[in-house]
């Protein structure tokens, strides 16, 4: 080859390098940045030798490189069954990257803890966007944060405190949140989509278990948590203008203010909570609703002895689902509220030993065609099933067994039009068995059973017999129109 051509193709190769070098110089691709220290210290860099990676050189990496990239930690260091612990004595950078850092324990042992002389900002591990833009797809998993003086985690979309963009696509799983001063997990944003948090524990720490306060919420997936011992709620969702198609399964909440608490300002739709249980909470065991609560199901869950209502459900409009409920020892057992309260679906439900009433509907105007069935209420402080209105139209109370309550077994608090109370027990309560309210016309209350009452068997609100009563078993009765 001519020299000059020589000349010409080495320039052409150095030209295509440099070209090549500058676009990985700016690439966004992910990278890994594997931590193989338990130190906390940095020299500025995230070495591949041995002891070159600290967590706090490793977090610094990824928040200086664009792209959504991914901090591991080297097992050798961290092993599965004696976790390496990270004793941080100083303030951790903020990650921030819109695109979401990923922090993964997976296949290694990983604890971080507060050494005991973090200033402000209190909070170790805090993912933020920036200003202006949306958080998207951080993650969190595979590890323990202890004992620091604020949240352990924070997800904010924007900038902190105030966290008013959008966060999309976050993942917190396989996480224990223990002994720090606020809450365990927190989410702050003005709309959340597609959260997931899974197989995750946030106990005994000084604010909320797992928090998320949010302009609205939609797609949130909660499976598998437990939240126990903490000084606020085990779960703090609330939302200022709603939320859509959000889910909690296979979750408990032990012995903190509220167990669930799952509410908006506005409307609530496609909720679901399914195999929960809440128990020993100083409040309400499970709370869900709002101003307008629809398309809700609550199905398997259980609440024991929580010292204010074991589940309680407000704001209830259409297409709400209890089926398969445990609520025992609690303050009150089962509460629906509404205004109208309309078609409730309550079946297969279980209310037993609580301060007052077993289960209770209840709207400050109509209740209308709700449904009762297959249900026990029994050895309650005050009534069994108590129907509290101005009117009640159209309701279904259908093979429910009111047992040993020391109110009414059955009260319809109402002027009730239309309604069927049927193939149901009443017995051995203090009160009443089934009493139907004054001034109520056009019930049929058939193939009932309401026997040894202290009270009456039997009590019908009309004087003018326009109530049915047929084939019922007592033994007394308030008047001749009972058959």
């Amino acid at each position: 080859m001519h020299p000059l051509g020589a000349r010409r193709s080495r320039g052409r190769w150095l030209a295509a390098a440099a070209c090549a070098a500058g676009l990985l110089a700016g690439s966004s691709e992910a990278a890994t940045f594997r931590v193989n220290s338990t130190a906390d210290t940095s020299d500025g860099a995230c070495a591949a030798a041995a002891g070159g990676c600290t967590f706090r050189e490793a977090l610094a990496a990824a928040v200086a490189r664009p792209g959504r990239d991914t901090v591991r930690f080297d097992p050798s260091v961290f092993p599965p069954g004696a976790p390496g612990v990270v004793v941080v004595q100083q303030v951790l950078p903020v990650i921030s990257d819109p695109a979401g850092t990923a922090i993964d324990g997976a296949g290694a042992g990983v604890v971080i803890e507060s050494g005991g002389g973090v200033g402000p900002p209190i909070d170790p591990l805090v993912f933020t966007s920036g200003a202006g833009a949306p958080l998207r797809r951080p993650a969190i998993a595979n590890l323990t944060v202890r004992g620091f003086l604020g949240t352990a985690i924070t997800l904010c979309g924007g900038e902190l405190p105030g966290c008013d963009e959008d966060v999309s696509q976050a993942v917190v799983e396989n996480v224990v949140a223990t002994s720090n001063g606020a809450d365990g997990v927190r989410i702050g944003a003005r709309h959340v989509s597609k959260l997931r948090i899974a197989g995750s524990v946030a106990a005994a720490n000084g604010g909320h278990g797992f928090s998320c306060d949010v302009e609205s919420l939609a797609g949130t997936r909660i499976e598998r948590i437990a939240a126990r011992d903490n000084a606020g709620d085990g779960l703090h969702f609330f939302s200022d203008a709603g939320g859509a198609d959000n889910s909690i399964a296979d979750s408990i909440a032990i012995r903190n203010q509220f167990g669930f608490y799952f509410t908006t300002d506005a409307r609530l739709t496609k909720t679901r909570l399914t195999n929960v249980a809440a128990a020993s909470n100083l409040q309400s065991g499970i709370v869900v609703g709002g101003p307008e609560l629809v398309d809700a199901t609550i199905e398997r869950a259980s609440a024991a002895s929580n010292l204010g209502r074991g589940i309680d459900v407000f704001g209830a409009r259409e297409g709400i689902v209890l089926r398969g409920v445990v609520s025992n020892d609690n303050a009150l057992g089962i509460m629906v509220g509404g205004s109208p309260l309309s078609g409730v679906t309550l079946t297969q439900a279980r209310a037993a030993w609580n301060a007052t009433d077993g289960i209770r509907l209840q709207s400050s105007g109509e209740l209308v065609g709700n449904r009762v069935t297959d249900s026990v209420v029994a050895g309650n402080g005050e009534h069994g099933l108590n129907l509290i209105a101005t009117t009640a139209t159209g309701n279904l109370v259908s093979r429910l067994r009111a047992a040993g309550n020391n109110g009414t077994g059955i009260l319809v608090d109402a002027l009730a039009t239309g309604n069927t109370i049927e193939d149901s027990q009443a017995t051995a309560n203090d009160g009443n068995g089934i009493t139907i309210g004054t001034g109520s016309t056009g019930n049929v209350l058939q193939r009932n059973t309401a026997l040894t009452s202290d009270a009456t068997d039997l009590v019908d609100g009309s004087a003018t017999c326009t109530n049915t009563w047929t084939s019922n078993v007592f033994e007394s009765s308030s008047g001749p129109c009972i058959q």
